[in-house]
């Protein structure tokens, strides 16, 4: 029940915005609220890395010198439910996104555990719903090989 509100009060206060992260496979009607309401259409940002560094889901090295680098993980400063609801979406668009998918089978080619992988796809999803509010168009998957 508070799922359809929610879902209800976005398609009629922000029916542009709506419309344009629908289009995103693997972003639900939970993510859509935390876009337009908590990150306010990131209207207080100029890119999508200072998005990333304003929830988080930045993966942060650690580093002491040249003799100490430990495994490096998320920080735990910014929103946690921004960070939890994108992990979430995250476990959607790998099976739906095909850049998210791609990344993820990449990373963990590379070694990289599956939450590791998981965090960066986050990340990825939200820089994608970045850069459909900031061009205002809606997202589309463009049928090209990608090259490594």
């Amino acid at each position: 029940m508070l799922k359809k509100e929610i879902r209800e009060l976005c398609k009629k206060y922000f029916p542009e915005e709506y419309r344009l992260l629908k289009s995103i496979p693997g972003i639900g009607d939970r993510a859509i609220a935390v876009v337009v309401s908590i990150l306010r259409k990131f209207e207080g940002f100029k890119r999508a890395k200072e998005v990333g560094s304003f929830v988080e889901l930045c993966p942060s090295p650690v580093e002491s010198g040249s003799s100490i680098r430990g495994k490096g993980s998320i920080k735990k400063r910014g929103s946690r439910y921004v960070r939890q609801v994108f992990y979430m979406c995250a476990l959607s668009a790998v099976r739906s996104n095909p850049y998210c998918k791609d990344l993820y089978e990449r990373l963990l080619e590379r070694g990289k555990s599956k939450t590791e992988a998981l965090v960066a796809v986050a990340h990825k999803l939200l820089r994608q719903c970045y850069g459909v509010l900031k061009s205002r168009t809606p997202f589309r998957v463009v049928d090209k090989e990608v090259t490594l």
